[in-house]
């Protein structure tokens, strides 16, 4: 009996650090998929500081001032960061390679682990309180848009390109004005495809809540929580795999944690 109570006891013990572990975990968020940057920094579940900045072509001088100002505010050296947590595309081909240059040079010189979360689901993960399903879009240079469709934070449609006239027509909903039917929530369309796309959104698609300016908008510190809350996070370390991926045509990019970056032609 001792030695089963000891045995719950260590266990006890192990979990507990390890829950301790990813609570203290001080995580530095980068988004410099689009033209708008966001830099984040958290402290397990609480965030110490964030900035959204206005990018365009020009995250390249950007970057670094926005990471610096983040940190003061949240009362962090970089040498005190456990983890740096990148959105790994779907994106801008500029602005994918910068914040994947930067993430990896600061990573490695500070000899903590990266981790690559798919751009999208940063956005959905901010939408999560909609009951029905969430439709995240991100523009693309050639008139069409990056998309997939989420429930309860969890793709249900994986990400895809196309124009939006084809994906409005493609994703699921009620179809039946913005009132839900039989129950069930209109689907809400948040990123910043959605405001660009508003009107062909409203007009083709009903049923579709258009939602806020502020969910079309990176969040760094979502990022961040996003890869601390990796299952595999323990032991993970994508400094030396994360790489972009071009693609040649309409791109289609995972929505699996480990993809590798997908960046616009």
């Amino acid at each position: 009996m001792a030695d089963k109570w000891l045995a719950h006891k260590w266990l006890g013990g192990v979990i507990a650090a390890w829950i301790g572990t990813r609570i203290s975990m001080r995580t530095l968020g980068l988004d410099t998929a689009g033209e708008m940057g966001s830099v984040g920094v958290i402290d397990g579940p609480r965030v110490l500081g964030e900035l959204t900045f206005s990018a365009r072509a020009d995250h390249g001088a950007k970057l670094t001032p926005a990471v610096d100002a983040t940190l003061r505010l949240a009362d962090l050296s970089q040498r005190e960061l456990d983890l740096i947590c990148l959105a790994s595309g779907p994106g801008s081909f500029t602005g994918l390679r910068i914040g994947l240059a930067f993430a990896k040079g600061l990573a490695r010189a500070l000899g903590i682990p990266l981790l690559g979360v798919p751009t999208l689901d940063a956005y959905a993960e901010r939408a999560r309180f909609w009951p029905g399903d969430v439709w995240v879009l991100f523009p693309d240079r050639r008139e069409s848009v990056y998309a997939a469709v989420y429930r309860e934070g969890r793709a249900v449609v994986p990400a895809e390109a196309g124009s939006i006239e084809a994906l409005i027509d493609a994703f699921p909903g009620v179809r039946s004005g913005n009132e839900p039917a039989n129950g069930e929530a209109a689907p809400l369309a948040v990123g910043p495809g959605a405001l660009i796309h508003r009107d062909a959104l409203q007009n083709g698609r009903p049923d579709v809540v258009v939602g806020s300016p502020g969910l079309a908008q990176p969040s760094g510190a979502t990022v961040a929580q996003l890869g601390l809350a990796r299952d595999d996070l323990d032991g993970a370390n994508e400094l030396y795999d994360l790489e972009p991926s071009y693609a040649q045509g309409p791109p289609v990019s995972s929505t699996n944690a480990n993809a590798t970056v997908t960046a616009k032609a």
